[in-house]
């Protein structure tokens, strides 16, 4: 590869990992617009004497994180439809024995699941809800996308996401997750701005 083409190549795994995965970046933002209502746990504690999710894990937050994760996923396919642009996903075609629908879900579900093990495993820490946990708290929706995808439809996986991808989001989310976090915070969404 031509070094003048690098920035080029970087632009496009950035733009396209971004595509792909903005659906789970929606879900957690989704979860606090739809929160509220009984918690997953039922109030329940581990043997440490903690909550094991807390008030702040809703039933409500949960399935409105995923619906409108793939809600926004539609929009994206729509979307695409109309550009046809060949860094953006469509999110699954019969090619690989799945609809998009599909792998929306996965995506949205994952995104929650993923932070739904970091609040359980800050509690068996000993630590409080809305107490920071640097990095869990920016990727933990990431990965869980990443796991649940890769479980989910692997083919899909492996051919939509490359390695290039992987690394660009991890170092482009935490400061996506910072930003995205203030605006919650100063929309009086959010208690914390972290």
């Amino acid at each position: 590869m031509d070094p003048g083409q690098l920035p080029i190549v970087l632009l496009e795994g950035l733009i396209s990992g971004l595509w792909l995965m903005f659906p789970a970046f929606v879900a957690g933002p989704g979860a606090v617009f739809c929160g509220g209502g009984p918690p997953i746990d039922g109030g329940r504690v581990g043997r440490d004497g903690q909550r094991l999710l807390g008030d702040g894990k809703t039933w409500r937050g949960l399935l409105g994180g995923v619906a409108v994760a793939m809600a926004v996923g539609v929009a994206q396919q729509q979307a695409q439809a109309r550009i046809g642009h060949p860094w953006l996903s469509d999110f699954g075609t019969a090619a690989y024995g799945v609809g998009f629908l599909y792998i929306l879900f996965l995506l949205g579900l994952g995104s929650m699941l993923g932070d739904l093990a970091k609040s359980y495993a800050k509690r068996r820490l000993g630590k409080g809800r809305g107490t920071p946990l640097p990095l869990a708290d920016q990727l933990d929706f990431l990965l869980g996308a990443w796991l649940l995808l890769l479980l989910g439809a692997t083919s899909f996986a492996f051919s939509s996401i490359d390695g290039a991808q992987v690394l660009l989001l991890l170092l482009v989310t935490p400061a996506m997750h910072r930003v995205t976090n203030q605006v919650g915070f100063r929309m009086g969404r959010k208690k914390e701005p972290w």
